[in-house]
């Protein structure tokens, strides 16, 4: 039932075979990349019914778990039945005194509802071409301190039918997926999200989602903050959470606004030869929690079924010196072509205001589809294209520019043949334009892919562990 994930680092497959965690072969065996979390300090975690913070409890009706079709019985009366499994690591119980002992798990991935009928949630628990091979379930919580809810009504089941946004790469962890019929689920309702800019470092945080697949769990503390923002497209903090809780939102204290979802992690437990127990780390531990930024997918929900309101040169979106900015094409419209593409007339468009003499790298090489990147001087209606790519990227574009301080650079993005997709612009200063490297520093890109690899041969190990 559960999927239990491989511990996304140098040295994942000998802490995997030294605890003699195994992957139980599924649905989503990608899983395993979105590695283990871990407690921070004192275990905030709490249940539902425990939560005396109305808004916290809202928050909550609005996340979803992520269960293998086959644990769910239709009892054809409009109702489900969840089968679920004792709490148990490497077919070992939990220690004396370790938290939610009794519970089952049920769940091996979490999510959110960010849309009427959207949920969003990481990108390592989906295999794109088995969405009929798992549900998503609202309600999977402890009604009281003894009795799990294994029973659900119909409004309370749903299933993927398209995956709008995907990502699962060493940078970029994400799905949008769209599910059969609109979300009735009790009490949920679409969860705000960040779409852009940075949450500071300090900002209080929270998560709530299924932590190694137990039923729901909300964990805030005043001690639970942003530590680092310093990853493009992730923030780090220090939250408490376990394999299960990948693709959980992670809140806002404040404000309740989704800053980002949890996908990386320290190992979750210690196991001993008769038992396990939570690990548990320093609050300011170096090495917190990965969760990939909201602002890198809430476009792709916001602007679902719409034209693009930057669709016209003349309502160009602003994009920031080393920042990046997410979004679709899908419905777009133009009339006119850049001169290194071929039809492509879907465009959108951006401008840059350049902030000091350097070398630029605007990049479209975290997008899904084939594209082709302009870069243009003067006014709308009186634009002089000086720059144009198509295939840097494989399919994808970037471009390296000198710009000087003061211009205002017009960025049009659009697809080769009519292509449409979701693309991720970025622009980076103080690019060296002898070698670019598809938005990354070589030591970025050689460690991104050494860890990628890992991830693949550890998912191919222990799939043949049964």
């Amino acid at each position: 039932m559960l999927k239990q994930h491989v511990a996304f680092s140098e040295i994942c497959l000998l802490v995997f075979v030294l605890s003699g965690l195994a992957l139980k072969p599924g649905i989503a065996q990608q899983d395993d990349a979105g590695t283990d979390k871990v407690i921070y300090g004192n275990d905030d975690r709490i249940d539902v019914y425990q939560e005396n913070n109305a808004e916290r409890r809202a928050w909550a009706d609005a996340v979803c778990a992520l269960v293998e079709w086959s644990d769910l019985q239709d009892n054809q009366d409009g109702t489900y039945f969840l089968k679920t499994e004792a709490y148990r690591v490497a077919g070992k119980p939990p220690c004396s005194g370790e938290a939610f002992s009794t519970q089952p798990m049920g769940a091996y991935c979490s999510g959110f509802m960010a849309a009427d009928d959207i949920i969003v949630t990481a990108g390592h628990c989906l295999t794109l071409d088995r969405l009929s091979d798992f549900a998503i379930v609202f309600g999977f919580d402890m009604l009281d301190a003894n009795t799990p809810r294994y029973l659900f009504d119909w409004s309370q089941v749903y299933f993927a039918v398209e995956v709008l946004a995907y990502q699962y790469t060493p940078t970029l962890d994400f799905a949008v997926v769209r599910v059969d019929r609109s979300i009735t689920a009790p009490g949920a309702s679409p969860l705000p999200m960040r779409e852009s800019g940075l949450v500071e470092i300090g900002t209080p945080v929270g998560v709530i989602g299924h932590p190694f697949g137990l039923p729901k769990k909300l964990a805030f503390s005043s001690d639970t903050q942003v530590r680092r923002i310093d990853a493009p497209y992730f923030f780090f903090a220090n939250v408490d959470a376990f394999s299960g809780n990948s693709g959980s939102p992670v809140f806002n204290a404040a404000t309740g606004m989704v800053e980002g979802i949890l996908v990386r992690g320290n190992t979750d437990f210690n196991v001993g030869m008769s038992c396990f127990e939570s690990r548990r780390l320093r609050n300011d531990e170096q090495y917190p929690e990965a969760i990939t930024r909201s602002s890198a997918f809430a476009n792709y929900v916001y602007d679902d079924g719409l034209i693009p309101e930057n669709d016209e040169c003349s309502n160009a979106t602003e994009i920031l010196n080393d920042s990046f900015i997410s979004g679709t094409t899908r419905n777009a419209t133009g009339s006119s072509v850049s001169s290194c593409g071929v039809e492509d007339y879907k465009d959108v468009w951006f401008f840059f205001q350049v902030p000091r003499n350097d070398h630029y790298l605007i990049s479209l090489c975290d997008g899904d589809f084939d594209t082709t990147l302009a870069l243009y001087k003067g006014s709308c209606g009186a634009l002089d294209e000086f720059d144009c790519d198509d295939d840097s990227c494989g399919s994808r574009s970037q471009i390296c520019a000198e710009l000087r301080a003061g211009e205002t650079v017009y960025i049009r993005v659009a697809g080769k043949r009519g292509a449409v997709g979701n693309y991720i612009l970025h622009i980076d200063s103080g690019a060296d334009c002898s070698e670019p490297a598809c938005g990354r520093t070589d030591s970025e890109d050689l460690a991104g892919i050494l860890m990628f690899f890992m991830i693949l041969i550890a998912t191919i190990f222990f799939s043949f562990m049964k």
